[in-house]
């Protein structure tokens, strides 16, 4: 059965008190995460973006079937912001529990001294595509030709941000060289690609495939696909994670554990459901008007959506990589990238679940 947890816009969040809570308790014992079955009574806020794209499946499907609730977690607040640098800010200024976003949020922090680990991967693929719009199709040839434009992505420094800079240096094309633009949400995104503010965009799904089936923009990069995700990247990236900071998690091990748990089902579910399923599982407004439009574009999306799985460290190195194309100054070798993962949760939710 669904359950409906409140949603409420990014600028309405503020930071909440917090009650503490006596009814779970969690100890290690040889390694191992033990917890007790109980209610949390304490309100848990997770703060994410792009909810209604299939980036955030995971988390949607996690709330909608009623996982949290499975888990114990009875008061759970999703905040739904126009980017994943506003997640971020969320999470380290403390408005925000946990994060549904890009793992490059957690490897950005690492230099700057704020420890975040990322202990869900969501998606195993960044899963956003690079579009140029009409005013570029007759001319465009490389990326070279985007030299002087102006590029939309869902915010400044957000991972659609990263797949664009990551796309422009493999093409021998500075970021300096390009005006980039942070477009919000789908609607406002749409608007600007259809009124010519932006010469190309980089976004995610379902708002690229509409776009694209509307002829409003030509694909010139795509790491939806696994093909298209390894030509740029070179294999699995670690894109999309759950993470908080050490401070949260090491506090509330178990609130991150439900969380953890939720998540894997929400996983597991999305691996074996058809995409009927899913689009009768998502809003209607989510469809964007076009069910077999959506319906289309998830069976290309889907291989980017990460099974149940504990973070690989190759994987997890190519998403620092990847990451860091945002932050050029930064040696990914001086990232240690045990440091930004916590793999204790999920291996805990996978044993639970007897894989």
């Amino acid at each position: 059965m669904s359950t409906h947890l409140p949603l409420v816009p990014a600028d309405r969040t503020r930071r909440r008190k917090v009650l503490r809570w006596a009814l779970a308790s969690a100890a290690f014992s040889s390694g191992r995460l033990v917890l007790a079955q109980s209610v949390i009574t304490e309100k848990v806020t997770i703060a994410s973006t792009g909810l209604s794209t299939f980036y955030g499946l995971p988390l949607l499907m996690a709330q909608r079937r009623g996982y949290f609730k499975e888990g114990g977690l009875s008061s759970v607040e999703i905040v739904d912001f126009q980017g994943g640098s506003k997640v971020l800010q969320a999470i380290v200024g403390g408005s925000a529990d946990i994060a549904i976003g890009g793992y490059d949020h957690v490897v950005s922090m690492q230099p700057k001294g704020i420890e975040l680990k990322a202990f869900v991967e969501t998606m195993r693929y960044p899963a956003i595509a690079i579009g140029i719009t009409r005013a570029l199709m007759a001319t465009y040839r490389s990326a070279g030709d985007l030299r002087g434009k102006t590029v939309g992505v869902s915010s400044p420094g957000s991972s659609t941000h990263g797949a664009l800079n990551a796309f422009l240096e493999r093409n021998g094309v500075k970021a300096s060289e390009v005006s980039v633009v942070g477009l919000g949400g789908v609607s406002t995104a749409r608007a600007a690609v259809e009124s010519g503010k932006v010469d190309a965009i980089s976004y995610v799904d379902p708002l690229i495939s509409s776009l694209e089936a509307d002829q409003m923009i030509r694909i010139v990069a795509d790491t939806r696909t696994r093909a298209g995700a390894e030509a740029l990247y070179g294999g699995e990236t670690v894109s999309g994670v759950a993470y908080a900071t050490k401070g949260y998690i090491d506090k509330h091990p178990v609130i991150v554990q439900a969380v953890a748990d939720a998540m894997r089902k929400s996983l597991a579910w999305l691996a074996g459901a058809t995409a009927e399923q899913v689009a009768d599982a998502v809003p209607a407004d989510y469809l964007l008007g076009d069910r077999t439009l959506y319906v289309h574009a998830f069976e290309k999306f889907r291989e980017s959506i990460s099974p149940p799985q504990t973070i690989g460290v190759d994987a997890a190195q190519r998403g620092i990589a990847a990451a860091l194309a945002l932050t050029p100054a930064v040696d990914p070798g001086r990232i240690d990238v045990g440091a930004t993962i916590d793999n204790r949760f999920m291996q805990a939710a996978l044993q639970r679940a007897g894989k």
